[in-house]
């Protein structure tokens, strides 16, 4: 099994788009997709914004300088992950 995809393009307006993806085995009996790609624009303000991207088995997964990232996660809660990683538990 093998099934791969690959297209880009630009637009009129400056718009690029790129993406790629792949068949992918996840058990004997079942199969997914992978993709990745990016797409860049300008804004009418002249601002450029470029966002990369992949979708896999861990979900739809963006990342530009652009978007909103989530606060750290408190230093109580670092903890208490480590230490019920330590007990088996997570």
């Amino acid at each position: 099994m093998s099934s791969r995809c690959h297209c880009s393009y630009e637009t009129a307006n400056g718009i690029k788009v790129e993406q790629s993806g792949n068949q992918k085995q996840i058990t004997r009996d079942d199969a997914g997709h992978t993709a990745r790609g990016k797409y860049s624009f300008t804004s009418p303000e002249g601002v450029f914004f470029e966002t990369t991207w992949v979708a896999d088995e861990n979900g739809f997964q963006a990342s530009g300088d652009h978007l909103p990232v989530a606060p750290p996660m408190p230093e109580h809660v670092v903890k208490m992950l480590a230490d019920l990683r330590a007990r088996g538990l997570l």
